[in-house]
């Protein structure tokens, strides 16, 4: 795992929610609060949607270590194993731990 800290600029699922309402669905504000270290969490770069595992909460966001292989890693230069900051706005959808 690389230790370095990646900020890409990710997507806004709920700005996509408000704009497609009857087709996008994003997880509610009460399960995007009560997101743990060890859930997975699914963020948008460009075109692509990929999981990240929750490794570390702060009061302004969130770390994830990427957890599935990337097909555009040319566009955004991210690979399974990176460890990627995001906000409760950028995830599109959660799996429990």
């Amino acid at each position: 795992m690389n230790t370095e800290i990646k900020q890409p600029i990710l997507r806004n699922a709920q700005e996509l929610a408000k704009q497609f309402p009857k087709t996008f669905e994003v997880p509610e504000w009460a399960e995007l609060h009560n997101l743990a270290v060890g859930d997975f969490a699914k963020i948008c770069c460009g075109q692509e949607r990929f999981w990240v595992v929750i490794d570390r909460i702060t009061p302004h966001d969130y770390e994830g270590i990427i957890n599935n292989d990337l097909v555009y890693t040319d566009d955004h230069q991210l690979k399974d194993g990176d460890l990627v900051s995001f906000q409760a706005t950028n995830v599109y959808s959660i799996l429990k731990k």
